[in-house]
């Protein structure tokens, strides 16, 4: 027994070593409230986050962010959401970009942090609920957790911190990030509209692999979804994980997560997994 107990301690620093190491986990498997404080110095900065968002360019502006105890400077800001953003006041959901002025700037790993307002639940709980329901059942979806966040040390308001869905997550959940990374957004009902990938191009985006700009994959995998059977039925395996899929579409359904695909046909990704040379679902918001 007392062998077993040398083992266990042995083998502490190691595993501890090995659960921090996986980007964002420190951020995530934290238990404390996180808090943010946003520095803008331009004036009315906050009239240029709301033009830019209403006016549909994907603009930063520059700030300096404080994450708990750590300073970091020129960070790219913008405000983001759909329905969300109507939240009044200052409490809109925000992107924090720390790379986009800095190339090597980063947290934990990670170098985009995504801040919901939990806009039209006040309870702050549901995403973060189902969120953390996915991850406990291993499928891949992004980690939620809290944050006090503050404009100028002004205090702003609670807001969930949710996990990017980009190469580090790839990396983490499917051992691979080379692969196309498609987001079904703002329409992407995996209907067939043809082969032309340019029919494609208003109801996806392609957030890998964008200068080569191939979505013959995604084309291809859209036509196996839409062929009568039994095509349908030989094919689909080959080219998606299906499995993962059904437990994801199950756990929709369980928290009646309407703001998703079966509903607005938006808020997934799809991930070409190069290991298996299929399609992963991706949960998202």
């Amino acid at each position: 027994m007392k062998r077993l107990y040398l083992l266990a301690y042995c083998l502490l620093p190691t595993a501890n070593l090995l659960f921090s190491q996986n980007p964002g986990d420190k951020i995530f498997n934290s238990s404390s409230i996180h808090t943010i404080n946003i520095t803008i110095t331009e004036p009315n900065w906050w009239d240029s986050l709301k033009y830019y968002y209403e006016d549909g360019a994907t603009q930063y502006m520059l700030a300096s962010v404080t994450f708990d105890s750590i300073q970091m400077d020129s960070v790219g800001i913008r405000l983001k959401g759909n329905s969300s953003y109507g939240h009044i006041g200052t409490k809109k959901p925000i992107k924090l970009d720390l790379d986009r002025f800095i190339s090597t700037q980063e947290i934990d790993g990670m170098s985009k942090i995504n801040l919901n307002n939990g806009f039209l639940d006040p309870t702050m709980i549901r995403e973060k609920l189902f969120l953390d329901f996915m991850n406990k059942e291993g499928l891949p979806a992004p980690r939620c957790t809290y944050a006090r966040v503050s404009y100028n040390g002004n205090y702003c308001g609670l807001f969930k911190i949710v996990e990017q869905v980009d190469k580090p997550f790839m990396k983490t959940h499917f051992g691979n990030k080379d692969g196309n990374l498609f987001k079904g957004d703002p329409n992407g009902t995996l209907e067939n509209k043809g082969t032309n990938p340019n029919s494609y191009y208003s109801d996806y985006e392609l957030k890998t692999n964008t200068s080569v700009n191939d979505w013959s994959d995604l084309v291809n995998f859209i036509q196996v979804v839409n062929a009568d059977q039994p095509a349908f039925s030989s094919q689909i395996k080959n080219s998606f994980n299906v499995s993962p899929y059904l437990k994801a579409w199950a756990a929709n359904n369980l928290f009646v997560n309407l703001d998703a695909y079966y509903y607005y046909a938006h808020n997934y990704y799809l991930y070409h997994n190069t290991a298996i040379d299929k399609f992963d679902w991706i949960t998202w918001d």
